[in-house]
């Protein structure tokens, strides 16, 4: 399956996302799946799983977090066409093992990992 397919693991009815397994952590008969409610991979036998509903990530960089600091999503980047969710993308590998400012990692699924609400607070 390709990366970022959104998937229905048969037996357990977990939904998940199809990822790179970049670390070759899978056997022949696996596909690498992060489940909604975690944030890293399980191989996962191909035959439990289904494709179901794709659902487009649509970022929003106030909610994402974007100038927050260690507040920001490590999945979100700007490309010329705006902001992007990369979350389940091939760059979702170098975006976790890549020191930067951004920290949090939600284990939500879209769009429960954004925030709706930011407390702002102003230094005086």
């Amino acid at each position: 399956m390709k990366t970022g397919t959104r998937v229905l693991n048969t037996e357990s009815g977990k939904i998940g996302h199809v990822i790179n397994d970049s670390f070759r952590c899978c056997g022949d008969n696996e596909t690498l799946i992060v489940y909604e409610g975690t944030s890293c991979g399980f191989g996962t036998d191909q035959s439990l799983l289904e494709e179901t509903e794709q659902i487009e990530h649509i970022p929003d960089l106030e909610k994402c977090g974007a100038g927050r600091g260690g507040e920001c999503c490590i999945f979100l980047t700007v490309s010329g066409d705006g902001p992007c969710c990369e979350r389940f993308t091939s760059l979702r590998d170098n975006l976790i093992f890549k020191t930067m400012t951004a920290k949090r990692d939600p284990p939500e699924p879209y769009p429960l990992c954004m925030k709706d609400e930011w407390k702002r607070t102003v230094k005086k």
